[in-house]
């Protein structure tokens, strides 16, 4: 059976027997690079059989890294000097001595694989394979290039004897350091690729005559099954790809422990920390600096990342300013990545910068979307501007035409390395049109009009692929390498058994710029109170470290307190010195994390102080706030801090001087004064000063002695402070809280008239019920108009808010003239939105409402006689607090997120 294949986009058939098998790659085996062709051409010789390449490939192949690691490939440069001013000859020799190492190093490393495999009795997995077939490929390319130069006897026993002292040289680093022996191999590679990219370069120039029509060798041809007629150019081009594809593979192995079964395009696909092969040639110098300093190869590659953009910063402006200049190359034929290697400066900012430049009629956004779609450049391109383009692009073309032919500037247009993609014969063709109009280029033909859009669609392409800072893959990479460090995060958290709040859970409760945990219960770090944790899988420096603080952190700080961030890929030690910011590169350890319950000694009662035994505490989002650091005047004297701040317990001894209150009798305080010093009520045990303790009659239940002091006595003070008369409305936010309720029961007896708000229809009943007047569902019902209907368009008399954000300002607008608005709390954001009119032309204020100030306010005998009152209200049923689930101590975590659920029903206890 005769098959007909067509090699490498040519469009010439090659009819040749199909091979009766072709080399596949298994699973778990070194796969080949992505952009070769899967089908193998049988080849009737002495040759291995080679990959097809793509004619795209073939012509996209540039070098990525003109300076590789001095340590490496330096020394080369400097006994051979560089590739811009070699002859034919001196270019070709410059060549040989690569495919010697190169040789060498894939025989060298062919051997040790094969060792490895015969002592560990283990199969190589394809490692011997892939060493063998860089080793065989470099090889051909060194006869191709001896048949090119045929260099004389001693020349050739000189490369002999070189290739024997790089073999045993290369075997013993093998075997020592394989790792450094593929990168150095990958740097020579990289090299490789330069030399044939120049030599190309400047066969197109016309400096190499004696090759520019040269035919491609025999062996050549046969290696690469070329077509007939092929030139020295089309052997070039597929020894360039070749190289390139050595250079990816001796990258990933690199990375890789020798003979281990791993796939490189699963590696590529499935492990985003290892991105070393994925980088362009720059990558090698970069894994073996964190080999170096023994850091992650995640750190070194942020800190590339992060100077690269300062870089950009100090460079952008002059790039942008001689941007005419560089058009005009792109004009002239410079690939637009080899432009910006030239500029060093990232392929895709210099693409925009290009696009911009160009005039083609694409708004930014459209650029935008041409760099993450490519495909779509033809679409949004206008054909008139693509048109004027094609005109310039010609016009170019055959000023370099005629720069090149003139002596005193014989190297022309060949000042930027890379080349044209232009057909050739293309920029003669543009001097003759030019040369005929007067020195004006001809009219651009349809199909140079779809040439250079598919020039310009490549480049665009070409510089995504290879800009691995501002591209889109880049950008998708750095949100996915975000979000893996925040589930890592959140997991860390979970095995520590930390209660918190996700990222996603605060903003559905309205929050905006949150950080990535929030931790429902405080945690003290290496004696730091922690109440939330951000994610950052970057490394920290000083730029960066102050933009994030002035964006995000004070943020933090200012709603929730103190809290810490986590620098993934490390920080600059200095940066850690905000009392309120803990930095760390790593999540806490177990020991570094104080938590949870904690045994300590049963302390002794003072002179004139009593040793309360606590029996219930209620949980309140305000316990929580006392440790941390919202409430100012609340910092505990040490850590762990214990929340906390009311409760029930009763008396089991009294201290010297201490004897109103009985052994076994219950009492609460309100409140209790180590509160503040955070030694709060969640704790079996508390001395408390005698007079701070109140007794707690029989006809209050336990339950309702528990929550004797925040809730009551807030309820009982916004009355006081409002004054609302008998028959007014007061308006009240949050009114399913217990608070809420309370306010419900104190209106109804004392005949005032409540309006109460809500997010959910299911408590409209379960409040009536209670002795609401009104209930508006803010989820259904417009705020402001319902309360003008309700109080006949005047406004509520007086409204107390405790949500925050967007509400604040639709109760602002629901008060009357004059009336005033007590904020209590901040359930859902810490700001708020406020129309100006109310408080600027009808008079209505603003005022905070918090309890320690309120209680501050009043006189000693006062003081005594509003607790005396609402101890006397619990006690007649007028103010009937929630009743609900009862938590151990231990499990104080699991009452906190019980509190935090919607729709609970009930309040969360802890006892014990």
């Amino acid at each position: 059976m005769v098959e007909t294949k067509t090699i490498s986009g040519e469009g010439t058939p090659l009819s040749k027997p199909a091979p009766a098998s072709t080399h596949t790659f298994g699973a778990g085996h070194i796969a080949p690079h992505p952009a070769i062709r899967k089908d193998a051409v049988d080849v009737d010789s002495f040759l291995a059989e080679h990959q097809v390449y793509t004619r795209e490939y073939l012509e996209s192949v540039r070098p990525m890294h003109r300076n590789p690691n001095k340590a490496s490939c330096g020394c080369w440069r400097g006994t051979l000097g560089t590739a811009d001013s070699l002859t034919e000859f001196g270019l070709a020799k410059r060549m040989l001595f690569f495919c010697s190492v190169g040789t060498a190093s894939g025989a060298a490393g062919a051997v040790v694989n094969h060792a490895l495999a015969m002592l560990r009795n283990k199969p190589d997995n394809g490692w011997v394979h892939t060493s063998l077939a860089n080793g065989e490929c470099v090889r051909c390319h060194g006869g191709i290039l001896s048949t090119l130069t045929q260099p004389p006897l001693p020349a050739r026993l000189f490369q002999l004897g070189f290739q024997v002292v790089m073999f045993f040289q290369l075997l013993l680093v093998y075997a020592l350091a394989p790792s450094v022996a593929l990168a150095y191999d990958a740097y020579r590679a990289e090299e490789q690729v330069f030399n044939y990219s120049q030599a190309i370069r400047l066969i197109e120039s016309g400096r190499f005559k004696s090759w520019k029509g040269s035919r491609a060798p025999g062996l050549a041809v046969a290696f690469y099954a070329l077509p007939e007629g092929s030139l020295v150019r089309d052997t070039l081009l597929r020894m360039r790809a070749d190289e390139a594809c050595i250079h990816h593979l001796n990258i990933v192995l690199a990375d890789l422990t020798p003979g281990s079964k791993a796939s490189l395009q699963g590696q590529q696909q499935g492990n985003a920390g290892q991105a070393a092969h994925l980088l362009p040639c720059g990558c090698s110098p970069k894994w073996m600096l964190a080999q170096l300093f023994g850091v992650s190869f995640n750190t070194v590659f942020s800190l590339y990342s992060l100077e690269v953009q300062q870089r950009v910063l100090r460079t952008n402006h002059v790039v942008k300013a001689a941007m005419t200049q560089h058009a005009q190359a792109w004009l002239a034929g410079v690939d637009a990545v080899q432009l910006a290697f030239q500029l060093d400066f990232p392929p895709c900012v210099l693409m925009r910068r290009l696009l911009e430049h160009l005039q083609l009629g694409l708004a930014k956004e459209r650029i935008t979307r041409v760099l993450r779609q490519p495909e779509t450049l033809p679409q949004l391109v206008a054909p008139e501007a693509l048109r004027q383009l094609a005109t310039a692009v010609l016009a170019a073309q055959a000023a370099a035409a005629a720069a090149a032919g003139s002596e005193n500037c014989s190297r022309g247009s060949g000042s930027y390395a890379g080349g044209s993609t232009a057909p050739a014969g293309a920029t003669a063709d543009a001097a003759a049109a030019a040369a005929a109009g007067g020195g004006s280029a001809a009219e651009p033909s349809p199909e140079q009009l779809e040439q250079l859009l598919a020039r310009l669609q490549r480049d665009v392409e070409a510089c995504v692929l290879c800009d691995r800072v501002y591209s889109p893959a880049s950008d998708a990479m750095r949100h996915s390498a975000g979000h893996e460090y925040e589930e890592k995060l959140n997991a860390a958290l979970q095995a520590a058994g930390v209660a918190f709040w996700t990222e996603d859970q605060l903003r559905s409760k309205g929050y905006h710029k949150t950080p990535d945990a929030r931790l429902q219960v405080p945690i003290a770090v290496q004696g730091r109170i922690v109440n939330w944790i951000d994610s950052k899988a970057t490394f920290g420096d000083d730029k960066l470290h102050r933009q994030q603080t002035a964006d995000q952190y004070e943020r933090y700080v200012n709603r929730f307190g103190p809290g810490l961030v986590i620098y993934w890929h490390g920080y600059l030690a200095d940066l850690n010195r905000d009392d309120n910011v803990l930095l760390m590169d790593r999540f806490p350890t177990a020991e570094e994390i104080a938590v949870a319950v904690a045994q300590q000694p049963i302390p002794e009662p003072g002179q004139g102080e009593v040793l309360v035994r606590m029996k219930l505490r209620p949980c309140n989002p305000a316990d929580l706030f006392s440790v941390q650091g919202v409430y100012p005047g609340f910092k505990p004297d040490s850590l762990p801090a214990v929340p906390g701040l009311e409760g029930m317990g009763v008396v089991e001894k009294n201290g010297p001087g201490a004897n109103k209150f009985k052994e076994g009798q219950r009492v609460t305080a309100a409140p209790f004064p180590s509160v503040v010093k955070g030694q709060g009520t969640w704790q079996q045990y508390l001395s408390v000063p005698e007079a701070a303790l109140l007794p707690v009659p029989d006809n209050v239940s336990d339950e309702a002695a528990a929550q004797f002091f925040v809730n009551p006595v807030t309820a009982v003070g916004f009355y006081r402070v409002l004054g609302v008369p008998k028959g007014e409305w007061l308006l009240s936010n949050a009114a399913s809280s217990t608070l809420g309720r309370m306010v419900i029961q104190l209106g109804k007896k004392w005949g005032v008239k409540t309006i109460n708000l809500v997010r959910s229809s299911h408590h409209v009943e379960e409040l009536k019920a209670l002795g609401a007047d009104e209930v508006i569902v803010t989820s259904e019902e417009d705020l402001v108009q319902r309360v003008k209907e309700i109080t006949g368009g005047k406004g509520a008399y007086g409204a107390l808010e405790c949500v925050g954000g967007d509400i604040t300002g639709k109760v602002v607008e629901a008060t009357r003239d004059n009336g005033e608005v007590l904020i209590y709390g901040a359930m859902a954001a810490f700001d708020f939105t406020c129309p100006i009119p109310p408080l600027l032309f009808r008079g209505v204020k603003l005022h905070g409402f918090w309890l320690a100030p309120f209680l501050g306010s009043l006189t000693g005998d006062q003081r005594r006689k509003l607790l005396e009152e609402i101890m006397t209200l619990l006690g007649d049923g007028s103010i009937s607090p929630y009743t609900g689930t009862h938590f151990p101590l231990d499990k104080a975590s699991d009452a906190i997120s019980e509190t935090a659920k919607p729709r609970r029903g009930g309040k969360c206890f802890i006892e014990g």
